[in-house]
């Protein structure tokens, strides 16, 4: 394993593994969320997200996604980073997951909801920062309504 990880952590019997990949996956949903959620009120706001985005990196807001993809978001460069299509695969295992032990996430059935939207509209190759398509679409004039 070496060769292809820098770092093999074992976490017991077999599915462990797979359960641990679930968890960080939702994870990553809940920051993309977060993320697409505050960079598009931030937008539709009319504050300098040039200025604004250092200072969230900085703070408490401040995450991996924030920092790398924070600014190509803004510009609405979604190239691919971590395809779409595949976090929305893998948020279908934790719902499986989730399913048998009878809970069901709300960042995850969103995250789902909203990728199968993308996907149908077919921005599913994009990176999962193509979750700010659809929360800058929320401020437009008109479309003022939830996802």
């Amino acid at each position: 394993m070496e060769p292809f990880s820098s770092r093999i952590s074992y976490f017991g019997p077999v599915g462990n593994g797979q359960r641990a990949k679930a968890v960080n996956q939702v994870i990553v949903a809940g920051i993309v969320q977060a993320v697409s959620d505050g960079l598009s009120f931030a937008a539709a706001s009319g504050l300098d997200t040039d200025e604004l985005l250092p200072v969230l990196i900085g703070g408490a807001a401040g995450s991996r996604l924030l920092e790398r993809r924070g600014a190509r978001l803004l510009e609405n460069d979604f190239a691919p980073g971590f395809k779409l299509a595949l976090h929305h695969k893998d948020l279908l295992l934790c719902q499986r997951l989730l399913k048998g032990l009878d809970v069901s996430l709300p960042t995850v059935e969103m995250t789902i909801k909203h990728y199968e939207r993308l996907m149908a509209d077919g921005y599913g190759e994009e990176d999962i920062t193509a979750l700010y398509r659809l929360k800058r679409a929320l401020f437009e004039t008109g479309n003022q309504r939830s996802l």
